[in-house]
């Protein structure tokens, strides 16, 4: 974990000399309670073929004058008969803070498990500036830009690589575009792509695409249908490096 003290100094250098100042003239106007989404699926299967499948999202959001904070979650288990198919966890969080009324600065951090994947954990830290390119009709885009740290800790060691360690670490840039855009009345669209090129070594990379609708049933719940592809370009021994995932399930909102 030595670039692990290197952390300051990448924090210094993505946080923007006028966000302190601009912070220190800005009134924190906080909403009095969060915004939270859950979101749950499952199906069973049982007889000739016996599988199970759940999954869950979470997502709490807080807003204030020229700042927001989000808190998000997630989780995937599958079962087939006696085999565990799918055993992923996601948490993470993300601050904006408003520099102007186009631009702002994000700091996130992000903690991932997944078994089949033999990762134990990979805690991702990152901080840089965003920029809104659209916010009109119904319809926001973003783009972000940064800089970010990973630590990858493996359940077991990798047989393919030399020194067969059971962790990793690397620095990382971050590109990441999304967009939300409702479409009618009680219909919303969300996308994001994040592109995470290594700066330890050259051609090796991490890519992620989300993306989702929501169908609002009533004021509060909504039907929701998600798609995910996922890419390692280095994923390790006996691991693919691309990973889709599909998920529908019913959403709750509670202001």
């Amino acid at each position: 974990m030595a670039g692990l003290a290197a952390l300051p100094a990448l924090i210094a250098l993505a946080w923007p000399a006028e966000a302190t100042a601009q912070a220190s003239q800005m009134t924190m106007t906080l909403e009095p309670q969060w915004r939270v989404e859950l979101t749950a699926g499952a199906s069973v299967a049982s007889g000739n073929n016996e599988a199970t499948t759940f999954n869950f999202t979470g997502e709490a959001r807080r807003s204030a004058e020229g700042s927001e904070w989000v808190l998000r979650g997630a989780a995937l288990l599958a079962h087939n008969g006696n085999n565990t198919t799918a055993d992923r966890q996601t948490a993470g969080t993300r601050y904006d803070l408003d520099l102007a009324p186009r631009r702002f600065f994000f700091a996130q951090g992000d903690w991932l498990r997944d078994v089949p994947a033999n990762l134990a954990s990979r805690v991702s830290l990152s901080s840089g500036n965003g920029f809104r390119l659209l916010r009109a009709n119904r319809n926001e885009w973003d783009v972000l830009t940064g800089l970010g740290y990973s630590f990858d800790r493996l359940r077991k060691p990798d047989p393919g690589r030399r020194d067969r360690r059971s962790h990793d670490d690397r620095f990382e840039l971050l590109l990441r575009e999304e967009s939300r855009h409702e479409v009618g009345d009680g219909t919303t669209l969300k996308q994001a792509l994040t592109l995470l090129p290594s700066l330890r070594s050259s051609g090796e990379y991490r890519a992620e695409f989300n993306s989702s609708i929501s169908v609002a049933i009533t004021r509060a719940l909504s039907l929701t249908a998600a798609f995910t592809v996922r890419h390692d370009s280095d994923p390790g021994t006996n691991v693919k490096p691309t990973d889709t995932l599909f998920v529908t399930g019913l959403s709750v909102k509670l202001d």
